[in-house]
């Protein structure tokens, strides 16, 4: 299998992120154990053993703390990977929870006109006939899109919701979607229109994140994540990934 690049500014911006969430082992209960040794050592008058190991110089200790510290950046960005507003944390061993990501979650539809107002960018549309419904979603500061597609011949069912094809649109600086998969076997690494995206075809979570807290979603679907811009598309679909790829390119 090919190995695959992750672009550098992707790759920066995970890193970055990585190292404000970086939390350090606690020091181990260690005192108690010592000071026993020396009482102990101290009544039966014995001296402990001069140490024969030297000492490290500076540089070489400096080497391995920036070695510890490069393999612990590591560990953390590859349990996180981040395209535009989107974020994937891998968390071995998480139960999906939560209801589908469904109208009853949403509220009343709006006109596509009034959305795209509202969100103050313009709104992508693949390729086939116009979204059936179309919702606001308050995240972190800004406002999503979220475009609905009934099911049909051309979109099969999403797990429980009525919905054939859902399409979220966020712009990169005015929210957060984070979700939760379970293993790296559960994402794999595409190209949408030449660029790095992501393939989700495993049941996982959805967060929301907004400004009153968040919100968690059980996605049934298969899902593919990728940005064009300044806005992070996240597609929804029963579709195989090769038509979930060209649905995503004929975006517009």
């Amino acid at each position: 299998m090919p190995e695959t690049r992750m672009p550098e500014d992707t790759l920066a911006r995970a890193l970055r992120d990585a190292g404000r969430d970086l939390a350090y082992p606690p020091t181990p209960p260690i005192s108690h154990g010592i000071v026993a040794r020396l009482e102990a050592d101290r009544d039966r008058r014995a001296r402990p053993r001069f140490p024969v190991v030297t000492l490290w110089s500076r540089r070489r200790l400096l080497a391995v703390v920036a070695v510890g510290i490069i393999g612990l950046l590591a560990l953390a960005f590859a349990a996180r990977l981040v395209i535009g507003a989107a974020e994937i944390r891998v968390q071995p061993g998480v139960t999906p929870s939560g209801p589908p990501l469904g109208p009853d979650a949403l509220g009343d539809p709006i006109p596509v006109e009034r959305v795209e107002r509202d969100v103050r960018f313009p709104l992508g549309v693949p390729a086939g006939p116009p979204p059936d419904h179309a919702y606001i979603f308050v995240s972190g500061g800004g406002k999503g899109a979220l475009l609905a597609w009934e099911t049909s011949e051309r979109y099969p069912s999403l797990p429980g919701t009525p919905w054939g094809l859902i399409l979220v649109e966020l712009r990169t600086d005015q929210g957060t979607l984070v979700k939760d998969v379970g293993g790296f076997d559960d994402i794999r690494e595409v190209r949408v229109n030449g660029r790095a995206s992501f393939w989700i075809d495993d049941p996982h979570q959805l967060h929301v994140i907004t400004d009153v807290g968040s919100e968690t979603f059980r996605v049934g679907g298969n899902v593919l994540i990728w940005s064009r811009g300044d806005v992070t598309y996240r597609l929804e679909t029963s579709l195989a990934l090769p038509e979930a790829i060209s649905l995503a390119e004929s975006v517009r």
